[in-house]
């Protein structure tokens, strides 16, 4: 319906005829959402906030001693090197799924190799160079008081969990003309203040192979883990998704089942968020009351003949 911009008229421009209001329409093309698509909406979240939570208590273990420092580098080197393994497959894979056209598949494979021969050698220099600057690490924060390291963390965390994308989407299908395009998730903001956070709390450590212990950590699991938590929701769809986020919500309770308030503060958010959030927004949808009418603004629809 094409409706027009200017029409000479006799009557004021403020003029309102009886008819007026009978072209008014309400909730055009409004989405409608259901309880179990919000919920399953819920995951990426509280994976995230599971995330963070087991990184505080895997720091706990190692200030307090129950995790050993050699027990720590170990399992923060396999998940390093672990992680940019599976890392590098999925990319390999999403993007020949992605890609339907098999020109110079032979070129294509010699690719992928020589990024992966890439990728082990960053993550071999980034190991060394981290393990170089863990004295520097742990003596950067000599100054400051145990309370404004605790603080800062949870500010710097808080700025993680606001910043952070929780959209699931890891590759896209068209962008510029390329298929198979990698999307940035991570964003650099909230990277940045995960990694501050965890520079605060290892400069508490006792020594230096602690200190590289938990920053490799951290690494992994604010920069890699979130790409490959992407990376399932995209291969394995609302079961891996599910599972993914069962098993790190168990992992929490776990490590906080002797810690009564933790697990109290937990359960009660990832309930608000999974559960009364949903129910919450759903009921609100009712009172959606988008209405359209003649009163639009006008959009001009050209058409441009070969």
């Amino acid at each position: 319906m094409y409706k027009p911009l200017y029409i000479l008229s006799n009557k004021p421009d403020n003029h309102v005829d009886e008819m007026f209001l009978h072209q008014l329409k309400k909730n055009i093309n409004v989405p409608c959402f259901k309880y179990s698509e919000l919920v399953y909406a819920t995951c990426p979240l509280i994976q995230h906030l599971s995330c963070i939570l087991v990184f505080l208590n895997v720091y706990s273990m190692v200030k307090a001693g129950v995790m050993k420092t050699r027990e720590l580098c170990f399992l923060s080197n396999i998940l390093t090197l672990g992680g940019y393994a599976s890392w590098i497959y999925w990319i390999k894979r999403s993007a020949e799924l992605f890609d339907n056209i098999i020109k110079n598949e032979k070129s294509k494979s010699k690719q992928y190799e020589s990024k992966e021969k890439n990728q082990v050698k960053a993550a071999m220099i980034f190991l060394m160079v981290l393990l170089g600057l863990s004295p520097v690490l742990k003596t950067l924060t000599v100054d400051y008081s145990y309370d404004t390291i605790c603080t800062m963390t949870l500010v710097l965390f808080l700025v993680n969990i606001c910043c952070s994308d929780y959209s699931g989407k890891y590759y896209t299908s068209n962008t510029a003309g390329h298929r198979g395009q990698v999307i940035d998730i991570i964003n650099p903001v909230a990277l940045n203040a995960a990694m501050v956070a965890s520079v605060l709390l290892a400069s508490r450590l006792d020594n230096n192979l602690q200190v590289y212990g938990l920053m490799v950590g951290s690494g992994n699991w604010f920069a890699l883990f979130p790409v490959t938590r992407a990376a399932i929701r995209m291969r394995f769809g609302l079961i891996g998704d599910l599972l993914l986020t069962l098993g790190l919500v168990l992992l929490c309770v776990i490590f906080n089942y002797k810690h009564k308030l933790v697990l109290s503060v937990y359960t009660a958010i990832t309930l608000f968020i999974t559960i009364v959030s949903p129910w919450w927004f759903s009921k609100l949808q009712r009172f959606k009351n988008n209405i359209h009418g003649p009163w639009d603004e006008a959009k001009l629809q050209q058409s441009f003949k070969k």
